[in-house]
């Protein structure tokens, strides 16, 4: 199956760095504060303040070519939901959008590896269609969903 994905090759914390958005200290402190929660580098940037959710959104877009989704605008199907179980999408912070015609939509709020989209792909036997939400849609659409 031949994703639509733009497969990542940097981290979210080295794209930034790479892209000006933050410094490389901001960046290896988020990833270690992140590496000892939840593992979201993006929440931690914008917890921290140190990216606004537009920005960090808008660079994520712009850098790998992916559109941009409000969550709160979508009607999420519950159905759609379980095609995945609930700790696999939240533990890589995205959220399943829709599902049509052999195609799973999800949200992210930062970068998905190519073997989560990968596992995506495998677990559902549709190709993914990657949006870039922001940190607070994706925290809200998942805690919905729980």
């Amino acid at each position: 199956m031949s994703s639509t994905y733009n497969i990542r090759q940097k981290s979210l914390d080295e794209l930034l760095v790479q892209m000006g958005v933050v410094s490389k200290e901001e960046a290896q402190l988020a990833a270690e504060r992140a590496a000892e929660e939840d593992g979201n580098v993006a929440a931690v940037l914008v917890a921290e303040r140190l990216i606004s959710e537009e920005s960090l959104a808008e660079a994520v877009c712009g850098r790998l070519s992916l559109p941009f989704i409000r969550i709160a605008q979508c009607h999420i199907d519950p159905k759609n939901l379980h095609l995945l179980p609930y700790e696999f999408q939240s533990a890589n912070h995205f959220i399943i959008v829709d599902h049509f015609e052999g195609i799973i939509v999800v949200a992210t709020c930062g970068v998905l590896s190519s073997d989560v989209v990968t596992e995506i792909e495998n677990r559902t036997g549709c190709q993914a269609q990657v949006f870039v939400a922001t940190v607070e849609d994706v925290r809200i659409a998942l805690e919905q969903a729980a």
